[in-house]
């Protein structure tokens, strides 16, 4: 249960959820907490979510939902007027939003502390697991100047 004191009634609040394995309660807990603040008459509920669970389920395949379009619908409609987060995996996925969102990059922070803390970083390789994540892999690797390297493979399904 969400309980939210008066206080809040006519402010700006701030909701933070970090996510954790439990993507599903997570995302409940925070769409209780957002709503608990909208009906406690909260003037505006920004979101800050650094990885936006289902991100990454954003596209139409075999006629299955687009998980992220039906977590954004609910984050909007329990009362979410902003959202701050981290490296969507599309940016398509602003789209599909009713409020505004800005989508933080974390790779100059990256970069930076690679080039800070590790001494020999032009001696390594970026790897990416899959060819989808060439495109990321090319562009660290070119900032760095670096080699990088796609790992090409299919997974097998446990038997």
């Amino acid at each position: 249960s969400s309980g939210i004191n008066a206080e809040y009634g006519g402010k700006e609040v701030f909701v933070i959820q970090s996510g954790s394995k439990r993507v599903n309660n997570d995302v409940f807990e925070m769409l209780n907490l957002v709503y608990a603040c909208k009906t406690s008459c909260a003037r505006r509920v920004i979101a800050v979510v650094p990885y936006l669970p289902y991100s990454q389920q954003c596209r139409m395949r075999r006629r299955a939902c687009i998980t992220s379009k039906l977590i954004a619908k609910m984050m909007c409609n329990a009362g979410i007027n902003h959202l701050i987060t981290m490296d969507l995996h599309q940016r398509e996925i602003h789209g599909f939003f009713d409020c505004s969102v800005d989508n933080l990059r974390s790779s100059p922070f990256l970069l930076q502390h690679v080039l800070d803390t590790i001494p020999d970083y032009r001696e390594s390789v970026i790897i990416a697991r899959h060819p989808s994540a060439t495109r990321r892999a090319t562009s660290y690797a070119e900032r760095l100047q670096v080699n990088f390297a796609v790992v090409h493979g299919e997974l097998k399904a446990e038997e």
